[in-house]
C-alpha cells in the first residue's frame, strides 16, 4: 500500500505530461489532420456544369452546378474531408436525376479551389456557395436545401445557424473532430468545428443518417447531435452500414427518405 502511494504521484504526473501533449497536437496540427486536401481529381470545365466562385474575400473557389429546370427545390452538398467535388461527380449526378437541382463546391485548399485547407476556409467556401445560390441564381432561401457528409457536417451546420435553409441532412457527420475518433472530447473548451452547438442554433429541420459499424464517425456522434437539435429532427440508424455505405445498405433511408424529408419536411426515426 505504501508503495503503491509512493508511486501514484508520478503516475498522475505521467498522465497530465501525456494530456499536454495531446491538447498541443491538437493545437498545433489538428487542422492538417483534418483537411488532409487530396489532389484535384478534375478539370474547371464550364461545359461539364463547373463553375468559378469567390469568397467574400476574394479566394477562388470551384463548384459544380448541376441545374434542373422542373427541380422544387435545390441541394446544397458539402463534401468529406478527404474528396473533392470531381470525386463525388456520380452521386451528385444521381441527386439531379432525382428531381433537384444541385449546388457542390470545394473547400479552400481543395480540388481547384485557392487558398489553404483549414476551418475558416471551409466556412467561406460554404458562403460562397450559398451567396452562388441566392444571389446570383435567385434561388429563395427555403427552397435550399443542406447536406453535409461527414466533415462536410461542419459547413452545412454553419449554413444552418446562419441563413434560413429548408432543410439540413447530415450523414456520418461528427459532432466534434475529437469525437469522432474518441468517446468524449478531452479538449471541451476548444470550440474547433463545434457542430453540436451549431445544431442547436439550426433554423430549419434536421434529418441524420449514420451506419451503426461506422469506422471513421462514431456512431455516437449522431446520437448526440440528435440530442443537439432542435425539433423537428429525425434520425435513421442504418445497422450494420459503414463510413461509405449507407446509400447502398439503406436506400429507402437514404434516397427515398432524403427525397421524402426535403420535399415534405418530414421523416421516420428508424432503426434500419
Amino acid at each position: 500500500m505504501q508503495a503503491a502511494l509512493e508511486i501514484l504521484p508520478w503516475v498522475l504526473v505521467g498522465a497530465l505530461v501525456v494530456y499536454i501533449i495531446l491538447v498541443l497536437l491538437v493545437y498545433r496540427l489538428g487542422e492538417r489532420i483534418a483537411f488532409p486536401a487530396p489532389k484535384a481529381s478534375y478539370v474547371l470545365d464550364e461545359r461539364a456544369g463547373f463553375v468559378r466562385l469567390e469568397t467574400r474575400e476574394g479566394v477562388p473557389i470551384a463548384g459544380l452546378w448541376l441545374e434542373n429546370p422542373q427541380a422544387q427545390h435545390t441541394l446544397l452538398y458539402s463534401h468529406g474531408n478527404g474528396e473533392d467535388i470531381g470525386e463525388i461527380l456520380p452521386l451528385l449526378k444521381d441527386f439531379h436525376a432525382r428531381g433537384f437541382s444541385v449546388m457542390a463546391y470545394d473547400y479552400t485548399g481543395y480540388g481547384r479551389s485557392g487558398g489553404k485547407p483549414g476551418e475558416q476556409g471551409l466556412y467561406a467556401a460554404a458562403d460562397a456557395a450559398w451567396d452562388f445560390l441566392t444571389a446570383d441564381k435567385k434561388i429563395p432561401e427555403m427552397d435550399i436545401a443542406l447536406i453535409g457528409c461527414s466533415m462536410g457536417g461542419s459547413a452545412a451546420c454553419y449554413l444552418a445557424q446562419k441563413y434560413t435553409a429548408r432543410a439540413m441532412v447530415l450523414v456520418g457527420a461528427f459532432a466534434s473532430p475529437l469525437e469522432a475518433v474518441f468517446a468524449f472530447n478531452f479538449v471541451p473548451w476548444h470550440k474547433w468545428l463545434n457542430n453540436r452547438a451549431r445544431i442547436a442554433r439550426a433554423r430549419c429541420p434536421v434529418y441524420l443518417l449514420h451506419g451503426t459499424r461506422d469506422g471513421v464517425t462514431r456512431f455516437s456522434n449522431s446520437v448526440k447531435l440528435h440530442a443537439a437539435a432542435r425539433e423537428p429532427k429525425y434520425f435513421a440508424r442504418v445497422r450494420g452500414a459503414g463510413h461509405y455505405d449507407i446509400a447502398e445498405k439503406s436506400p429507402e433511408r437514404y434516397w427515398d427518405g432524403i427525397r421524402r424529408f426535403i420535399g415534405t419536411l418530414e421523416a421516420e426515426n428508424s432503426d434500419y
